[in-house]
């Protein structure tokens, strides 16, 4: 049986200080600058517009990923697009491992691999260590989105061509590939989410995957996209649905981590037999993922990868290319105890459904001997 590729359940019986570094994935945004240096695009809702742009040179970014990951941390370099010429020219960078299920994973708006010189940026993405690329679709599949500034149609299809005809030309090298279909309340409806499967079936995807609209900056305009808990029910029975009309399809389908679990045990039948339990919708944000962002010049880790807040530690340099995580336990304890007696039931920093409020994360200093021991 085909299942739905989705994230394993997470246990948050565990106290943090007892996880080990393996345990925790870090994306680390060591800049958030968007547009023509990177992803050529200017989506209104995309949450790197949340902060004031900040750069972090990428030879340092390496020292501090490379650092980190000597300690067993899961940490990638995450830039707006995985294919913008400085996170190639970057190197070794990684990803944050998240979607372990299609291999070391590659983000871009499709633009960059639309270009005249998308065989040389595949070329060195292989040669980097990526084994599969993911592209937002947004209308690619014919189906409108109310939202300035995203990358169109033609561009995400056309990018779509080129990596086939790479893996074509390259085989038994071969890339796979994803697309990601955000829902909001005017697209959770059950035939335009077949129309957007059939549309990846028949580009050939190996992969397409839905994820829940966050207004992660809070923008008026933005609110009637902002999924209820009625609609995110209503979401995992369209997807049950669907799980069974494509079950012979060769293109997987696929849910990302912000869901929740209002109405998850509709699609128990198509997740493994171990993964059948409602941790399966608990995001692992701000326990077992954190951004590292720059803010006022200090480094930090936040709690949500996308929304970057709450401050949940930062980064100390002890030596010339040599670092360490100083955690803030107790902020990480709220919101881990907010999970266990269920009063989170969906992605707590971008859709925000009944998360803690920010004054209940407290504004301690952190110690310096909170350093986690690696």
């Amino acid at each position: 049986m085909k299942y739905i590729i989705a994230y394993p359940p997470v246990d948050f019986s565990v106290p943090f200080p007892e996880l080990k570094p393996e345990q925790i994935d870090i994306y680390f945004h060591y800049t958030n600058e968007i547009g023509g240096r990177t992803c050529k695009a200017a989506c209104a809702h995309c949450y790197f517009r949340s902060k004031p742009t900040f750069h972090i040179p990428p030879e340092k970014a390496l020292d501090i990923t490379e650092s980190l990951r000597a300690q067993g941390f899961n940490i990638g370099m995450a830039p707006a697009d995985s294919f913008a010429d400085e996170a190639l020219m970057a190197g070794n960078s990684g990803s944050a491992f998240r979607l372990k299920a299609i291999g070391n994973s590659a983000w871009s708006s499709g633009m960059p691999l639309a270009l005249p010189n998308w065989e040389a940026r595949l070329d060195r993405a292989w040669q980097i260590g990526f084994r599969s690329i993911i592209i937002t679709a947004h209308e690619a599949a014919g189906t409108m989105v109310p939202i300035k500034g995203i990358t169109k149609a033609p561009v995400i299809r056309q990018a779509f061509k080129n990596i086939i005809a790479w893996n074509n030309v390259n085989n038994p090298k071969r890339f796979s590939t994803a697309t990601t279909f955000t829902i909001r309340p005017d697209n959770c409806n059950l035939d335009l989410m077949r129309q957007m499967i059939s549309w990846g079936v028949e580009e050939g995807l190996d992969l397409v995957r839905f994820n829940c609209f966050a207004n992660f900056q809070s923008l008026p305009e933005h609110r009637q996209f902002e999924m209820s808990r009625e609609k995110i029910v209503e979401f995992y029975d369209h997807l049950a649905r669907l799980q069974v009309e494509f079950q012979d399809a060769p293109t997987s389908l696929g849910i990302s981590e912000d869901w929740g679990d209002a109405g998850i045990e509709q699609i128990y039948p198509y997740l493994p037999p171990e993964w059948q339990s409602r941790k399966a919708g608990w995001c692992r944000a701000r326990y077992r993922l954190f951004a590292m962002i720059e803010v006022n010049g200090e480094i930090v880790l936040t709690g949500c990868v996308d929304k970057w807040e709450p401050v949940m530690g930062k980064l100390i340099q002890i030596a010339p290319i040599e670092y360490r995580i100083v955690w803030k336990y107790d902020q990480i304890e709220t919101l881990r105890q907010a999970i266990l007696d269920d009063k989170v039931y969906a992605c707590w920093g971008g859709v925000g459904y009944g998360r803690p409020t920010e004054a209940s994360f407290g504004t301690d200093s952190i110690a310096e001997d909170e350093i986690m021991r690696g």
